[in-house]
């Protein structure tokens, strides 16, 4: 398991809300808020990294950052680490 908590939270953008979770390695959650999917999505990623728990995190910053470029059409790619796990194919 992962060394650090997943710290989740929703953040706003242009696209509409969506829920991120981040470690200190980067990022393992991005997608589109939906409070049906967030007990499932929570689950799951306790099952693949451990802990997680609302909050900040600079981590979140940063990811907040590029998506605005990206959005505002200032950024062609994200430099946010990605943390990916599951079942190998």
């Amino acid at each position: 398991m992962g060394s650090s908590p997943v710290t989740v939270t929703v953040i706003d953008s242009t696209v509409g809300p969506l829920t991120t979770g981040v470690t200190d390695a980067g990022l393992v959650l991005l997608e589109f808020s939906d409070p049906a999917r967030l007990d499932p999505q929570l689950a799951a990623l306790r099952r693949l990294f451990g802990a997680t728990e609302f909050g900040l995190h600079s981590m979140l910053d940063r990811i907040t950052a590029e998506l605005a470029e990206y959005f505002a059409g200032t950024r062609r790619r994200f430099e946010i680490s990605l943390v990916i796990r599951g079942t190998p194919s």
